[in-house]
C-alpha cells in the first residue's frame, strides 16, 4: 500500500487561481441568501417536526464547497433508527409539506431516489431546496438506506478539508462541469460532488488531483481514509477489484463497502486523463474552461457536418413520459445500441451514434456512410450437412443462385433493406420493434440531413460537442 500524495509540488495553474476562483466561488450576497433561506427552512421544519428529530443541513452548501449560482440546499431530517421506515418516508413527505407557503408562490414535488423526498422551490424556482428524510446513525454499520450516510459525509469532509482545499474542490467543479463531466446521473456518469471532495482530499490539492491522473492508468484503487493507494496486484487489490466489479475505486471512508466512484463511467475518466494531460501542456483559461461553440442556428451547424464529413444524417425524434430523468436516459441509451446492432446486422454500421434528451422531447441520432445494397450473402450450413443443406435450399427459392464457399453454402439475395434510411423510417411501422416503456415515436419521427427542424438540431448539436473531445 503506497501513500497517494500525487504531484503537490506542481503549480499547474498558477496564476490562474485567483482569477478562476473569482469568477467561480459564490459572492458574499449568493452565501447570506443561502444561509438565510436553509436557516428558515430549518425554523419552519422545527416548528412542525416532532422534537425526536434532528434536522440538519447537507451537501455543498453545508460543507462550503457549493460554486457560484449554485443555490440547491440540501435539508435532512433525521428520524430515530427505532422508527418503522415506511412511515418515517410518510411522516418526512408530509412535515416537508407543511412548510410550503403557496401564498408566497412556493411549490413543491415529491422526487423519487432510494427514498422518496421533496424538492421545494422558493423565489419562484431560483432556489430550491431537497428535504429529505433518512435515519439518525452513528456510523454506517447502523445504515438503513444509502442516504442516511450523506451526515457522514459531511462530517468526514467538514474535518479533513480546510478553507483552501475547498476551493480547490470548487476549481475541480468548475473544470469538470466546464467539459460536460461532472455529476453521478445517467446522462453523465461524471465525477459527483463528493468525489470531488474526496479527490481533493487525498492528493491535497487541485494541482495533485491533476498531477495525478495526467499520468493515470487502471486499475486505480484509493483507500481514502489512509490517503493511501492499494497495488491492485495484491491480494487486497484483487479482492477489491472482484468486490465491487470494477478497476477504479474510491472507498468511502464513511462506509468501507461502497465504492465512491460507482457511477463513474470509463468514458468520463478517460476524458479527464486527457483533460488533465492538457491542462499540464497548456495551463489557460481556453484549457480550463473548454472550447465554446454556438447553438444559435444549429440546423446550419448540422447540415456543415452532413457536407464536411461526407455522410448523411438520420435523427429519430421520440418523446418521453414524465418521469426520472435517469430511466429516460438509460432507456433511450439502451434503444440506441438495439437500432445500432440492428443496423449493423443489416449492414449499415453507423460512423457515430448520438442521443440526448430534453423535457419530453429525446432524439437519437446517426451518421451513416452512404450505402445503398444492391444484393446481400446469407450463409448456409456445410453441404455434407445434408438435411441441413436440403432445408436451406427450399427456404430461399426466391434468391438469385446458390454459391459455394469452401464446402458451405451461399444463397445471393435481395436483400430486406437496401439503406439505412429504409431500415430507420420503417422502425416506426415494424410490429417486431418494441420501444422502451416510457419513450415513444413522436408524430413525425424520421428526419434527415437539410430537413432537421432547429429544435431537434439544437439538441443533435449539443449532443455533438459534447461527445466530441476537443484539442488543446
Amino acid at each position: 500500500m503506497a501513500k497517494a500524495t500525487g504531484r503537490n509540488h506542481m503549480n499547474v495553474i498558477g496564476s490562474l487561481r485567483a482569477r478562476i476562483l473569482d469568477s467561480i466561488k459564490p459572492t458574499d450576497e449568493e452565501i447570506k441568501l443561502a444561509t438565510y433561506r436553509a436557516n428558515d427552512i430549518i425554523a419552519r421544519l422545527k416548528a412542525v417536526a416532532p422534537k425526536d428529530v434532528e434536522i440538519i443541513t447537507a451537501g455543498s452548501v453545508a460543507r462550503g464547497t457549493q460554486v457560484r449560482g449554485s443555490y440547491d440546499i440540501d435539508i435532512f431530517l433525521l428520524f430515530p433508527k427505532s422508527r418503522d421506515e415506511r412511515k418515517m418516508e410518510a411522516m418526512g413527505l408530509k412535515i416537508a409539506q407543511k412548510i410550503v407557503n403557496k401564498k408566497k408562490g412556493e411549490s413543491f414535488i415529491i422526487k423519487y431516489a432510494e427514498h422518496p423526498y421533496v424538492k421545494v422551490l422558493f423565489d419562484g424556482g431560483e432556489i430550491s431546496a431537497d428535504i429529505v428524510p433518512a435515519f439518525r446513525i452513528r456510523t454506517a454499520a447502523e445504515m438503513g438506506s444509502a442516504v442516511d450516510r450523506t451526515p457522514l459525509h459531511n462530517e468526514f469532509v467538514n474535518k479533513h478539508l480546510n478553507e483552501r482545499q475547498k476551493d480547490d474542490v470548487r476549481i475541480l467543479k468548475a473544470f469538470l462541469k466546464n467539459h460536460q463531466i461532472y455529476g453521478a446521473e445517467a446522462q453523465v456518469h461524471g465525477f459527483s460532488g463528493y468525489l470531488c471532495e474526496l479527490m481533493i482530499s487525498n492528493y491535497g490539492s487541485f494541482n495533485g488531483v491533476i498531477g495525478r491522473f495526467a499520468d493515470l492508468k487502471l486499475p486505480l484503487i484509493i483507500d481514502v481514509g489512509n490517503k493511501a493507494e492499494i497495488d491492485p496486484k495484491s491480494a487486497e487489490g484483487t479482492a477489491l477489484i472482484k468486490q465491487f466489479k470494477t478497476d477504479f475505486i474510491f472507498i468511502d471512508p464513511t462506509d468501507v463497502n461502497r465504492n465512491v466512484a460507482a457511477s463513474l463511467s470509463k468514458s468520463s475518466a478517460a476524458r479527464f486523463v486527457i483533460l488533465a494531460k492538457a491542462l499540464m501542456k497548456k495551463a489557460d483559461m481556453k484549457t480550463f474552461s473548454g472550447a465554446k461553440y454556438s447553438t444559435i442556428i444549429s440546423r446550419d451547424a448540422v447540415i456543415g457536418l452532413h457536407k464536411s464529413m461526407g455522410l448523411d444524417v438520420y435523427l429519430l425524434a421520440l418523446e418521453s413520459d414524465d418521469i426520472a430523468d435517469d430511466i429516460i436516459w438509460e432507456q433511450l441509451v439502451k434503444l440506441k445500441g438495439r437500432i445500432c446492432t440492428m443496423l449493423a446486422k443489416n449492414g449499415f454500421p453507423p460512423v457515430l451514434a448520438l442521443q440526448n434528451a430534453s423535457k419530453s422531447s429525446c432524439i437519437i441520432a446517426f451518421f451513416m456512410n452512404r450505402t445503398n445494397l444492391g444484393s446481400v450473402p446469407l450463409g448456409g450450413p456445410s453441404a455434407f450437412m445434408g438435411g441441413s443443406a436440403n432445408a436451406f435450399f427450399k427456404a430461399h427459392k426466391a434468391s438469385f443462385g446458390f454459391f459455394l464457399y469452401d464446402d458451405k453454402l451461399i444463397s445471393i439475395e435481395k436483400p430486406r433493406h437496401v439503406s439505412a434510411e429504409s431500415l430507420l423510417r420503417g422502425l416506426k411501422r415494424d410490429p417486431n420493434f418494441i420501444m422502451p416503456s416510457h419513450i415513444k415515436t413522436a408524430g413525425s419521427f424520421f428526419y434527415s440531413n437539410n430537413d432537421i427542424p432547429e429544435d431537434y438540431a439544437k439538441m443533435l448539436y449539443e449532443a455533438f460537442e459534447s461527445a466530441r473531445i476537443k484539442h488543446f
